[in-house]
Protein backbone atom coordinates (compact mmCIF):
# COMPACT_ATOMS: atom_id res chain seq x y z
CA UNK A 1 0.00 0.00 0.00
CA UNK A 2 1.57 3.53 -1.24
CA UNK A 3 -0.05 6.86 -0.30
CA UNK A 4 0.75 10.59 -0.38
CA UNK A 5 0.28 12.66 2.86
CA UNK A 6 -0.71 16.07 2.96
CA UNK A 7 -0.25 18.56 5.64
CA UNK A 8 0.11 22.39 6.35
CA UNK A 9 3.09 21.61 8.76
CA UNK A 10 6.59 21.87 7.21
CA UNK A 11 7.50 18.65 9.15
CA UNK A 12 5.11 16.00 8.38
CA UNK A 13 3.93 13.60 11.55
CA UNK A 14 0.36 11.21 11.26
CA UNK A 15 -1.27 13.75 13.77
CA UNK A 16 -0.35 16.42 10.93
CA UNK A 17 -1.73 14.67 8.37
CA UNK A 18 -4.92 16.52 6.83
CA UNK A 19 -5.31 14.54 3.34
CA UNK A 20 -3.96 11.31 2.04
CA UNK A 21 -4.10 9.67 -1.43
CA UNK A 22 -4.60 6.14 -1.36
CA UNK A 23 -2.97 3.97 -4.29
CA UNK A 24 -0.02 5.44 -5.44
CA UNK A 25 1.85 4.31 -7.58
CA UNK A 26 5.72 2.34 -5.49
CA UNK A 27 8.48 3.28 -7.39
CA UNK A 28 10.53 0.44 -8.43
CA UNK A 29 13.81 1.99 -6.98
CA UNK A 30 11.80 1.78 -3.51
CA UNK A 31 10.93 -1.88 -4.58
CA UNK A 32 14.17 -2.23 -4.45
CA UNK A 33 15.40 -0.92 -1.83
CA UNK A 34 12.92 -3.18 0.62
CA UNK A 35 14.49 -6.34 -1.39
CA UNK A 36 18.29 -5.32 -0.15
CA UNK A 37 16.82 -3.87 2.85
CA UNK A 38 15.26 -7.64 3.41
CA UNK A 39 11.72 -6.40 4.35
CA UNK A 40 8.56 -8.50 3.60
CA UNK A 41 6.77 -6.09 6.29
CA UNK A 42 7.02 -2.54 7.43
CA UNK A 43 6.73 1.18 6.20
CA UNK A 44 8.72 3.44 4.56
CA UNK A 45 8.80 7.36 4.77
CA UNK A 46 10.41 8.89 1.28
CA UNK A 47 10.15 12.26 -0.70
CA UNK A 48 10.17 12.10 -4.47
CA UNK A 49 13.02 14.60 -5.41
CA UNK A 50 13.19 15.20 -9.07
CA UNK A 51 11.04 11.98 -9.66
CA UNK A 52 13.72 9.53 -7.42
CA UNK A 53 12.58 8.46 -4.18
CA UNK A 54 14.82 9.73 -1.08
CA UNK A 55 14.20 7.23 2.08
CA UNK A 56 14.18 9.00 5.24
CA UNK A 57 12.64 5.90 7.49
CA UNK A 58 12.10 2.08 7.28
CA UNK A 59 10.53 0.93 10.31
CA UNK A 60 9.71 -3.20 10.53
CA UNK A 61 7.33 -2.13 13.49
CA UNK A 62 5.00 0.88 12.78
CA UNK A 63 1.89 1.52 14.90
CA UNK A 64 -0.92 3.50 14.38
CA UNK A 65 -2.19 5.57 16.85
CA UNK A 66 -5.87 6.89 17.64
CA UNK A 67 -6.23 8.81 14.28
CA UNK A 68 -9.07 10.18 12.01
CA UNK A 69 -10.60 6.91 10.97
CA UNK A 70 -11.79 8.96 7.67
CA UNK A 71 -8.39 9.36 6.77
CA UNK A 72 -6.47 6.50 7.45
CA UNK A 73 -9.32 4.09 6.89
CA UNK A 74 -8.87 3.25 3.12
CA UNK A 75 -4.94 2.61 3.90
CA UNK A 76 -5.86 -0.09 6.69
CA UNK A 77 -8.54 -1.66 4.67
CA UNK A 78 -6.24 -2.01 1.85
CA UNK A 79 -3.65 -3.77 4.36
CA UNK A 80 -6.32 -5.88 5.53
CA UNK A 81 -7.25 -7.44 1.91
CA UNK A 82 -3.48 -8.56 1.70
CA UNK A 83 -3.77 -10.70 5.31
CA UNK A 84 -5.71 -14.01 3.45
CA UNK A 85 -3.40 -14.48 0.70
CA UNK A 86 -0.47 -13.87 3.01
CA UNK A 87 -1.90 -16.72 5.54
CA UNK A 88 -2.28 -19.16 2.56
CA UNK A 89 0.99 -18.56 1.10
CA UNK A 90 1.89 -19.67 4.84
CA UNK A 91 0.25 -22.52 4.92
CA UNK A 92 1.44 -23.70 2.01
CA UNK A 93 4.95 -23.56 2.92
CA UNK A 94 8.01 -22.79 1.64
CA UNK A 95 6.95 -24.29 -1.83
CA UNK A 96 5.12 -21.67 -3.11
CA UNK A 97 8.23 -19.20 -3.44
CA UNK A 98 10.66 -22.08 -3.66
CA UNK A 99 8.39 -23.36 -7.35
CA UNK A 100 8.90 -19.89 -8.62
CA UNK A 101 12.29 -19.57 -7.79
CA UNK A 102 13.35 -22.88 -8.68
CA UNK A 103 15.80 -21.93 -11.23
CA UNK A 104 17.93 -20.11 -8.95
CA UNK A 105 18.71 -23.35 -7.33
CA UNK A 106 21.44 -25.44 -8.57
CA UNK A 107 23.60 -28.65 -7.61
CA UNK A 108 23.44 -30.14 -4.91
CA UNK A 109 19.71 -29.62 -4.55
CA UNK A 110 19.35 -30.48 -8.20
CA UNK A 111 21.43 -32.78 -10.08
CA UNK A 112 24.78 -31.88 -11.68
CA UNK A 113 25.93 -33.06 -14.70
CA UNK A 114 27.72 -35.60 -12.81
CA UNK A 115 24.34 -36.60 -11.22
CA UNK A 116 22.84 -36.68 -14.36
CA UNK A 117 25.60 -39.00 -16.17
CA UNK A 118 25.44 -41.44 -13.25
CA UNK A 119 21.47 -41.94 -13.19
CA UNK A 120 21.62 -42.59 -17.14
CA UNK A 121 24.43 -45.29 -16.36
CA UNK A 122 22.25 -47.03 -13.20
CA UNK A 123 18.61 -46.57 -14.99
CA UNK A 124 18.78 -47.31 -18.79
CA UNK A 125 20.49 -51.01 -18.38
CA UNK A 126 17.51 -51.33 -15.50
CA UNK A 127 14.69 -50.80 -18.09
CA UNK A 128 16.52 -52.90 -21.25
CA UNK A 129 13.91 -55.55 -22.82
CA UNK A 130 10.65 -53.92 -21.51
CA UNK A 131 8.49 -52.90 -24.22
CA UNK A 132 7.25 -49.84 -22.93
CA UNK A 133 8.44 -49.16 -19.71
CA UNK A 134 6.43 -47.61 -16.60
CA UNK A 135 8.36 -44.99 -14.57
CA UNK A 136 6.83 -42.83 -11.68
CA UNK A 137 9.04 -39.96 -10.72
CA UNK A 138 8.62 -38.95 -6.90
CA UNK A 139 8.54 -34.97 -7.04
CA UNK A 140 8.62 -32.82 -10.69
CA UNK A 141 12.59 -32.58 -10.75
CA UNK A 142 12.63 -31.50 -14.44
CA UNK A 143 16.19 -33.24 -14.84
CA UNK A 144 14.68 -36.39 -14.40
CA UNK A 145 12.12 -35.67 -16.69
CA UNK A 146 14.48 -34.80 -19.26
CA UNK A 147 16.42 -38.30 -19.07
CA UNK A 148 17.17 -39.80 -21.98
CA UNK A 149 14.05 -42.57 -21.89
CA UNK A 150 13.50 -46.06 -24.19
CA UNK A 151 11.49 -45.30 -26.99
CA UNK A 152 7.78 -45.64 -25.84
CA UNK A 153 8.29 -45.01 -21.88
CA UNK A 154 5.46 -43.98 -20.08
CA UNK A 155 6.93 -41.07 -17.23
CA UNK A 156 4.40 -39.92 -14.63
CA UNK A 157 5.30 -37.60 -11.95
CA UNK A 158 3.67 -37.15 -8.41
CA UNK A 159 4.31 -34.14 -6.08
CA UNK A 160 1.94 -33.22 -3.41
CA UNK A 161 1.99 -29.30 -4.15
CA UNK A 162 -0.18 -28.00 -6.95
CA UNK A 163 2.41 -25.10 -7.28
CA UNK A 164 5.56 -27.30 -7.86
CA UNK A 165 3.36 -28.79 -10.53
CA UNK A 166 2.39 -25.58 -12.19
CA UNK A 167 5.65 -24.38 -12.15
CA UNK A 168 8.34 -26.27 -12.48
CA UNK A 169 6.80 -29.84 -14.76
CA UNK A 170 8.23 -29.70 -17.88
CA UNK A 171 6.33 -32.50 -19.14
CA UNK A 172 2.33 -33.06 -19.94
CA UNK A 173 0.06 -31.67 -17.35
CA UNK A 174 -2.16 -34.98 -17.38
CA UNK A 175 1.13 -36.76 -16.48
CA UNK A 176 1.53 -34.77 -13.29
CA UNK A 177 -0.58 -36.38 -10.65
CA UNK A 178 -1.32 -34.50 -7.04
CA UNK A 179 -0.94 -37.06 -4.25
CA UNK A 180 0.98 -38.09 -1.25
CA UNK A 181 3.96 -40.16 -1.59
CA UNK A 182 2.59 -41.81 1.41
CA UNK A 183 -0.46 -42.93 -0.20
CA UNK A 184 -0.17 -43.14 -3.85
CA UNK A 185 -2.71 -43.15 -6.06
CA UNK A 186 -1.83 -45.78 -8.32
CA UNK A 187 -2.67 -49.53 -8.23
CA UNK A 188 -0.48 -52.03 -7.13
CA UNK A 189 2.46 -53.09 -9.58
CA UNK A 190 1.41 -50.23 -11.74
CA UNK A 191 5.48 -49.41 -12.99
CA UNK A 192 8.82 -50.70 -13.91
CA UNK A 193 10.86 -47.78 -12.15
CA UNK A 194 10.05 -45.56 -9.73
CA UNK A 195 12.82 -42.64 -9.38
CA UNK A 196 13.25 -39.38 -6.69
CA UNK A 197 15.83 -37.04 -6.21
CA UNK A 198 16.70 -36.00 -2.68
CA UNK A 199 13.08 -36.39 -1.41
CA UNK A 200 13.62 -38.73 1.63
CA UNK A 201 14.70 -35.95 3.86
CA UNK A 202 11.09 -34.54 3.33
CA UNK A 203 9.93 -37.59 5.53
CA UNK A 204 10.29 -38.11 9.48
CA UNK A 205 12.58 -40.77 10.09
CA UNK A 206 11.83 -43.76 10.59
CA UNK A 207 8.02 -43.25 10.51
CA UNK A 208 6.68 -41.90 7.34
CA UNK A 209 10.14 -42.58 5.92
CA UNK A 210 8.67 -46.86 6.59
CA UNK A 211 5.54 -45.97 4.86
CA UNK A 212 7.10 -44.47 2.05
CA UNK A 213 8.80 -47.68 0.87
CA UNK A 214 5.78 -49.54 1.46
CA UNK A 215 4.19 -47.90 -1.04
CA UNK A 216 6.90 -48.10 -3.39
CA UNK A 217 7.57 -51.84 -2.66
CA UNK A 218 3.51 -51.39 -3.32
CA UNK A 219 3.27 -50.07 -6.81
CA UNK A 220 6.30 -51.42 -8.09
CA UNK A 221 6.11 -54.82 -10.33
CA UNK A 222 7.71 -57.86 -8.89
CA UNK A 223 11.25 -56.90 -10.18
CA UNK A 224 10.74 -53.55 -10.53
CA UNK A 225 13.56 -51.00 -9.27
CA UNK A 226 13.57 -48.33 -7.26
CA UNK A 227 16.93 -45.36 -7.53
CA UNK A 228 16.97 -42.12 -5.72
CA UNK A 229 19.71 -39.95 -4.64
CA UNK A 230 20.19 -39.74 -1.28
CA UNK A 231 21.58 -36.89 0.80
CA UNK A 232 23.83 -38.27 3.85
CA UNK A 233 26.84 -37.08 6.28
CA UNK A 234 30.32 -36.96 4.66
CA UNK A 235 33.05 -39.46 5.62
CA UNK A 236 34.05 -36.11 8.57
CA UNK A 237 31.34 -34.28 9.42
CA UNK A 238 31.84 -30.73 9.53
CA UNK A 239 31.05 -27.99 12.18
CA UNK A 240 28.43 -25.06 11.66
CA UNK A 241 31.61 -23.07 13.18
CA UNK A 242 33.75 -24.09 9.87
CA UNK A 243 30.64 -23.42 7.75
CA UNK A 244 30.04 -19.70 9.12
CA UNK A 245 33.86 -19.26 8.26
CA UNK A 246 33.62 -20.30 4.72
CA UNK A 247 30.23 -18.08 4.70
CA UNK A 248 31.65 -15.01 5.80
CA UNK A 249 34.94 -15.24 3.76
CA UNK A 250 32.93 -15.38 0.68
CA UNK A 251 33.72 -19.32 -0.09
CA UNK A 252 30.07 -20.39 -0.29
CA UNK A 253 28.79 -19.33 -3.79
CA UNK A 254 25.52 -21.19 -4.03
CA UNK A 255 22.37 -21.43 -1.54
CA UNK A 256 22.31 -25.24 -2.49
CA UNK A 257 25.53 -25.17 -1.42
CA UNK A 258 24.74 -23.74 2.17
CA UNK A 259 21.86 -25.93 2.87
CA UNK A 260 23.29 -29.39 2.18
CA UNK A 261 26.35 -27.87 4.47
CA UNK A 262 24.30 -26.75 7.40
CA UNK A 263 21.61 -29.64 6.96
CA UNK A 264 24.99 -31.65 7.83
CA UNK A 265 26.12 -29.81 10.34
CA UNK A 266 23.35 -27.84 12.33
CA UNK A 267 22.69 -30.58 15.45
CA UNK A 268 19.01 -32.52 14.91
CA UNK A 269 16.97 -34.49 17.20
CA UNK A 270 14.06 -37.48 16.37
CA UNK A 271 12.12 -34.75 15.83
CA UNK A 272 14.12 -33.38 12.85
CA UNK A 273 15.94 -29.96 11.75
CA UNK A 274 13.72 -27.39 11.80
CA UNK A 275 14.08 -25.14 8.29
CA UNK A 276 13.80 -22.25 10.59
CA UNK A 277 17.62 -22.82 12.20
CA UNK A 278 19.15 -22.19 9.05
CA UNK A 279 17.43 -18.52 8.84
CA UNK A 280 18.01 -18.56 12.90
CA UNK A 281 22.27 -19.41 11.51
CA UNK A 282 22.10 -16.33 8.77
CA UNK A 283 20.91 -13.83 11.03
CA UNK A 284 23.69 -14.97 14.02
CA UNK A 285 26.23 -14.86 11.16
CA UNK A 286 24.97 -11.30 9.51
CA UNK A 287 23.54 -9.72 12.42
CA UNK A 288 23.20 -5.95 11.45
CA UNK A 289 21.59 -7.18 7.91
CA UNK A 290 24.44 -6.77 6.23
CA UNK A 291 24.99 -9.32 3.37
CA UNK A 292 28.01 -8.19 1.11
CA UNK A 293 30.67 -10.22 2.94
CA UNK A 294 28.82 -13.68 1.59
CA UNK A 295 29.19 -11.86 -2.18
CA UNK A 296 25.68 -13.12 -2.41
CA UNK A 297 23.32 -11.48 -4.60
CA UNK A 298 19.56 -10.04 -3.48
CA UNK A 299 18.03 -12.92 -5.16
CA UNK A 300 20.16 -15.53 -3.56
CA UNK A 301 19.30 -13.77 -0.29
CA UNK A 302 15.75 -13.91 -1.12
CA UNK A 303 15.63 -17.81 -1.86
CA UNK A 304 17.62 -18.66 0.94
CA UNK A 305 15.28 -15.98 3.02
CA UNK A 306 12.12 -18.76 2.70
CA UNK A 307 13.28 -20.71 5.03
CA UNK A 308 12.45 -17.60 7.81
CA UNK A 309 10.16 -18.99 10.16
CA UNK A 310 9.45 -22.33 8.78
CA UNK A 311 8.14 -24.88 11.14
CA UNK A 312 9.28 -27.81 8.25
CA UNK A 313 11.44 -30.36 9.48
CA UNK A 314 13.92 -32.18 7.62
CA UNK A 315 15.31 -35.91 8.44
CA UNK A 316 18.90 -37.37 7.14
CA UNK A 317 19.02 -40.98 7.76
CA UNK A 318 22.77 -42.54 7.44
CA UNK A 319 23.01 -45.10 3.68
CA UNK A 320 23.44 -47.29 7.01
CA UNK A 321 19.80 -46.86 8.25
CA UNK A 322 18.38 -46.29 4.84
CA UNK A 323 19.65 -49.53 4.05
CA UNK A 324 18.66 -51.60 6.85
CA UNK A 325 14.97 -49.94 7.10
CA UNK A 326 14.36 -51.14 3.26
CA UNK A 327 15.99 -54.66 3.29
CA UNK A 328 13.81 -55.56 6.42
CA UNK A 329 11.48 -58.79 5.60
CA UNK A 330 8.22 -56.38 5.55
CA UNK A 331 9.87 -54.40 2.80
CA UNK A 332 12.32 -56.75 1.14
CA UNK A 333 14.32 -54.88 -1.28
CA UNK A 334 17.52 -55.73 -2.55
CA UNK A 335 20.10 -53.62 -1.88
CA UNK A 336 21.84 -53.34 -5.48
CA UNK A 337 23.77 -50.76 -5.69
CA UNK A 338 25.61 -47.19 -3.86
CA UNK A 339 27.23 -45.06 -6.90
CA UNK A 340 29.10 -41.81 -6.02
CA UNK A 341 30.00 -40.30 -9.37
CA UNK A 342 33.11 -38.96 -7.78
CA UNK A 343 33.02 -34.80 -8.56
CA UNK A 344 31.40 -32.53 -5.86
CA UNK A 345 29.67 -33.42 -2.86
CA UNK A 346 29.80 -37.42 -3.92
CA UNK A 347 29.91 -38.30 -0.90
CA UNK A 348 27.01 -36.84 0.32
CA UNK A 349 25.17 -37.64 -2.43
CA UNK A 350 25.04 -40.98 -3.06
CA UNK A 351 22.82 -42.60 -5.98
CA UNK A 352 21.51 -46.07 -4.51
CA UNK A 353 19.65 -48.30 -6.30
CA UNK A 354 16.72 -50.97 -4.98
CA UNK A 355 14.84 -54.14 -6.41
CA UNK A 356 11.42 -55.44 -4.96
CA UNK A 357 11.31 -58.86 -4.63
CA UNK A 358 10.24 -60.55 -6.84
Amino acid sequence: SNSLSYSTEPVIKSSTVVRREAGIPVPDELRTMRRELGFDFGKFDYVLVDGRPVLFDANRTPTLGAYDPAVFGPTLANLARGLEPFLSRQRAGIWNGAAQLWKAYGPPLRPSSEDLGLYQEVVLPLLEGIGAPRVLILGVTPELYGLPWPTGTRVTALDRTKEMIEEVWPGPADDAILGDWLAMPFTEASFDLVICDGGLPLLSWPGAADRFFGEVRRVLRPGGHCVQRLYVAGPVRETSQQVRADLVAGRIATVSELKLRLWMALPSTREGLRQGDLWDFWAETFPDGSTAASGWSVDQVSLFSLTRDSAARYWFPTEEEVRALTSRSDHGFHWVSSRRHGGWFCHQCPVVTLRAPG
